[in-house]
């Protein structure tokens, strides 16, 4: 993979929503969205994995983790949608955290993202779950979709998959097209990829705005959304409460702690080289 440029690394350049419901601030802090874990059952889920150096656990206004929330919210109603980002501690979301190939850390993070999908499926299976994740998140959604197809039951329940930015094909080694995301089928999956994003384009020149300028694919990821469950609005009250099959997920997963996350690689432009081994200068949760 070649340098990544600065323009990707420094993420402090937010694009304003021009969508007419701001994200209201939950908790004091609209970066941080926690409805499956507080058992949160509304008609529709967006649970998502933010980009790398993204604040919180669902990332700051104009990031696109807000703006599809925001535009799910207008055309269905706050009431109606709940937010759940995958949790910094087991998925930091920091910069050494991209890989040329799928390490342990992000099957880590990969693992909650499908263990909260289970949460989910076990208090509140009226719910339409959209998995979605931008950036480095969306490669956190490919290993979260891998590990739900183990599951026929949820893999059958979710309604789609949303995904922005998708780096797959751009990292060292990475395949000429974007990968499956498990056994989800195509009617399920969008993956949106600017012209000149270098992390998922490579068909046309390098456009250095392009990666972080997903606002405006925010409307047509949540029609999308809304025609995968079939509708134009949720029928379902906000206190729908989950259906009483006796079909049950596998149980929740047991992560280990604490977990070492392995640094594969540093950006040449400061002072490492693709593939090397960087030891104690890693970190861990």
């Amino acid at each position: 993979m070649h340098a990544i440029s600065l323009t990707f690394f420094s993420l402090l350049f937010f694009l304003p929503s021009s969508l007419p419901h701001p994200l209201t601030r939950r908790a004091g802090d609209s970066d941080t969205q926690l409805d499956i874990v507080s058992g949160v059952c509304k008609s529709v889920t967006l649970l998502y994995a933010r980009g790398t150096g993204d604040a919180g656990n669902f990332g700051d206004p104009g990031r696109p983790g807000i703006d599809f929330a925001n535009a799910l919210y207008a055309r269905l109603g706050e009431s109606n949608v709940a937010l759940q980002g995958v949790e910094p501690e087991y998925y930091p979301a920091r910069y050494r955290d991209n890989w040329s190939n799928i390490p342990e850390d992000s099957k880590i993070a990969g693992a909650r993202m499908a263990d909260l999908a289970r949460q989910l499926y076990g208090s509140c299976r009226t719910s339409k779950l959209v998995l979605s994740g931008y950036s480095q998140g969306a490669m956190i959604t490919h290993e979260a979709a891998n590990n739900i197809s183990t599951d026929p039951f949820l893999d059958s329940w979710i309604s789609s998959v949303v995904v922005f930015g998708d780096p797959s094909v751009g990292l060292p080694g990475g395949p000429p097209t974007q990968p499956p995301f498990g056994d989800f089928p195509d009617s399920k999956v969008k993956s949106f990829c600017n012209t000149g994003d270098e992390w998922c384009d490579k068909d046309h020149p390098k456009d250095e705005a392009a990666h972080t300028n997903y606002g405006p694919s925010s409307d047509a990821a949540a029609n999308f959304t809304i025609n995968a469950f079939g509708g134009s609005n949720t029928s379902a009250e906000s206190g729908a409460q989950p259906s009483t099959s006796v079909v049950q997920p596998k149980p929740s997963l047991v992560l280990p702690g604490p977990v070492i996350f392995p640094c594969h690689w540093e950006d040449s432009e400061f002072g490492g080289n693709f593939g090397s081994d960087l030891g104690s200068d890693c970190f861990s949760r």
